[in-house]
């Protein structure tokens, strides 16, 4: 569950903007141990919410065939990073 949630979000990521994806990672497995990272950290890990959040809203404002693609996997990887975040709350919330 964990590897293919990493490999949507960095997917996502490149597909959004693929020239910023390139900027910042030497490649797709550099991009990936970023992602993978973030999720094991609650302030990246809500930085990470934030920044798709962020994405969904400037999508939404898109009125093609591609935003509206990119908007739809948005919102899922949104509710999949919510679902995998909860978890690692209450896990916290015990200790």
């Amino acid at each position: 569950m964990i590897y293919q949630l990493v490999s949507d979000l960095t997917d996502f990521f490149y597909d959004y903007n693929p020239e910023k994806f390139k900027s910042l990672y030497e490649d797709f497995d550099a991009g990936y141990n970023d992602v993978e990272s973030k999720l094991f950290s609650k302030k990246d890990l809500d930085e990470l919410i934030q920044e798709i959040e962020w994405i969904c809203d400037e999508l939404m404002l898109e009125d093609n065939y591609n935003s509206r693609q990119l908007y739809k996997r948005s919102l899922a990887l949104l509710k999949r990073l919510k679902v995998f975040k909860n978890p690692l709350e209450e896990k916290k919330d015990e200790a």
